[in-house]
């Protein structure tokens, strides 16, 4: 018996359920893999998992390549300028600056748990949702307490007329990797910084 449809593998991995997408708040959530963006030297997408297993993909843009020099497209201001917006995601992680001294690898940032803020497509006007920034533990966990939410809320209908953001907005959700496991009663464990994997050898001095 012929089948009537057949969806391939890679488009239904890489969409989520309609309504899969948490509501507009902050979230617990765990990165995944890291890979390049097309053909654009230095950008990146990061997959996200959140804490209720829902899953997107956020954009990284990096000024240094695989051997730690910095991209010759760009400026020193941007250089530094997106070295700061990555300064953001490893504070996220926990990473410090005494653990980041002899330098930051991509794989470093890959299964590691982070803090979102999270803008749900309809407070936005949008498509789709988005991962507005990565936020430290005792933020997060300071917004949970008092159950406040992000002031993009309930702001869909300003968004939608024309009050919203004008930058690229990212990719759609993806489903693809395993939900993030419940943490005790699902409130996140401080931590001073991750272990850290073995330091790249072209950073070694």
């Amino acid at each position: 018996m012929s089948e009537l449809f057949v969806i391939p593998g890679e488009v239904i991995t890489a969409v989520s359920a309609i309504g899969g997408a948490p509501p507009t708040g902050y979230y617990a959530a765990k990165t995944g893999k890291l890979s390049p963006w097309k053909t654009k030297p230095g950008t990146y997408q990061i997959e996200v998992v959140f804490e209720t297993g829902f899953a997107t993909k956020v954009f990284l843009h990096v000024g240094h390549d695989a051997n730690g020099n910095a991209l010759g497209s760009l400026s020193e201001a941007k250089v530094r300028g997106r070295t700061a917006a990555i300064k953001q995601l490893t504070n996220s992680i926990g990473y410090n600056n005494e653990q980041l001294a002899q330098g930051l690898s991509a794989s470093w940032l890959e299964g590691q748990t982070i803090y979102v803020e999270w803008h749900h497509a309809s407070d936005l006007g949008a498509q789709y949702g988005e991962v507005a920034g990565f936020i430290g533990v005792s933020a997060f966990e300071s917004f949970r307490k008092e159950n406040k939410a992000p002031s993009v809320a309930n702001k869909g209908a300003a968004a939608s007329a024309g009050g919203g953001s004008t930058g690229p907005r990212p990719p759609a959700p993806s489903n693809s990797a395993a939900p993030v496991p419940p943490n005790g009663s699902g409130a996140p464990i401080a931590r001073s910084g991750p272990p850290l994997p073995p330091t790249p050898s072209h950073l070694t001095r």
